[in-house]
């Protein structure tokens, strides 16, 4: 059952909010620290006053009121979402899914000019704001791509499109792959991609120094990835105990991914912390990253992952190598799974360059006797369109002033894809071509650094 939404929250919250920041214990600072130790002690203590003393929930809450919520249970988990029809009658519905740190606020900006020419349904993340907390194991992005699949069909749409960012890329990609029948196309803002060192793929000066800084990322992760993929319940007691706490731990993400030419507004960053607040989402939005680090991927194959027999790959938060879906596939418990998935092997290739006993000769070695993966490719058509500017987390970005973004086109045309929508397929970190009986491709915003 589909049921209108209301946000109201107790004035009781928003009172001890205020208690709560006015009692902030504060730590010291180095003179001159400036972000060489985190986020400034005075730029967190003018937002906390700001916060406390001249932020105004419910004026913020009205404006968001004049939206259309909505909730519904689905697989035993509350599910709040905007949905927003347009005045076209033909109009193709969109489903627009946020990330981490982000809410459905990320939208907002958007939601008029995308309105005129689509239907539009933009969903609350399992335990995040609203749709919050989970209070089971397992959501990981393809089961919330699973839940939206339903979703659209409670609404009754047969055909749509999906769009994604951070977390809603993944969860998009996701869709496309359970739902490919009625997914005509998936835009997504946030599209890593790994390259493959035995391709034999010259990667130019760029892609070479791209690759360089995700090593460097990745051997220095951030913390906050690393404390939400582990032990999201531990930094959820400091989060949910201590407003200051999750401002910083916020509002910190905005400082540093935000475009500094177009930096996002204080009183935008305050209501997406207050809603991570006032629903003391803190953790179970955390979980996600743990929920989708520690999916099926049993190794790391040479596209990405490899992933097990009967789930989905889009658990791991990459698609694997190789991945399809093919037949009705089992659980290990016996359930069936949708969409059952397998890894494509071909026969093994080795090469005679390394010298023997080399770490390169042996990775190789261990790939033929355990077969090779086959080359990678999305599973899904890709559609790009061209939204607006969010300027927030996982959000919309436009073409014109989207950093680092890649453009490539194509006519060509082959086999074995969906009769419409832009299909893409990513080899070396960059775009390769396209497949089947696609369009061109538009473009593509790699987003990796």
């Amino acid at each position: 059952m589909i049921k209108p939404f209301r946000i109201d929250i107790p004035q009781a919250d928003l009172d001890d909010l205020a208690a709560r920041l006015s009692r902030t214990r504060w730590p010291n600072e180095i003179v001159d620290a400036g972000w060489d130790y985190g986020f400034p002690l005075a730029r967190l203590k003018g937002l906390a006053d700001r916060w406390r003393a001249r932020y105004d929930w419910r004026e913020h809450e009205v404006g968001l009121n004049e939206l259309p919520h909505f909730t519904t249970e689905i697989d035993g988990q509350n599910v709040h979402f905007v949905h927003v029809r347009s005045a076209r009658p033909d109009a193709l519905a969109l489903v627009l899914t946020h990330g981490w740190p982000g809410s459905f606020l990320e939208f907002l900006d958007v939601i008029e000019p995308l309105a005129r020419d689509f239907h539009l349904v933009i969903p609350s993340i399992p335990g995040y704001g609203f749709s919050g907390p989970t209070r089971e194991r397992g959501w990981d992005v393809v089961r919330v791509a699973r839940a939206w699949a339903e979703l659209m069909r409670r609404l009754g749409y047969e055909r749509y499109g999906a769009q994604g960012g951070d977390f809603g890329s993944a969860v998009s990609t996701a869709l496309g792959a359970v739902a490919p029948e009625r997914v005509v196309g998936v835009h997504v803002n946030y599209l890593p991609t790994r390259p493959d060192p035995e391709a034999g793929i010259e990667l130019s000066e760029e892609d070479r120094a791209r690759l360089e800084e995700i090593r460097r990322l990745m051997a220095n992760r951030p913390p906050y990835q690393a404390l939400q993929a582990t032990t999201p319940q531990t930094i959820g007691y400091a989060l949910t105990d201590s407003p200051v706490a999750q401002l910083a731990w916020i509002a910190e993400r905005f400082a540093q991914w935000a475009d500094p030419r177009a930096p996002v507004d204080d009183e935008r960053i305050l209501t997406d912390v207050s809603l991570y607040w006032l629903t003391a989402t803190a953790a179970s939005s955390a979980r996600l990253h743990r929920e989708t680090a520690r999916g099926p991927c049993r190794a790391r194959c040479r596209w990405g992952w490899r992933c097990s027999p009967t789930t989905s790959p889009a658990r791991c938060g990459h698609w694997p190598s190789g991945c399809t879906t093919s037949g009705t596939g089992r659980s290990s418990t016996g359930a069936a799974t949708s969409p059952p998935w397998r890894c494509r092997t071909s026969s093994p290739r080795t090469s005679g360059t390394s010298s023997s006993g080399s770490p390169d000769a042996e990775r190789r070695e261990r790939r033929a006797s355990a077969g090779r993966s086959a080359p990678a490719s999305l599973p899904v058509p890709v559609q790009v369109w061209a939204p607006p500017v969010v300027g927030a987390p996982g959000g919309a970005r436009d073409g014109r002033t989207g950093r680092r973004e890649r453009h490539a086109r194509t006519g060509r045309r082959a086999r074995h894809a969906p009769p419409d929508g832009v299909c893409i397929s990513v080899r070396a970190g960059v775009v390769a071509g396209a497949w089947g009986r696609c369009g061109r491709i538009v473009s593509v915003d790699l987003a990796m650094t």
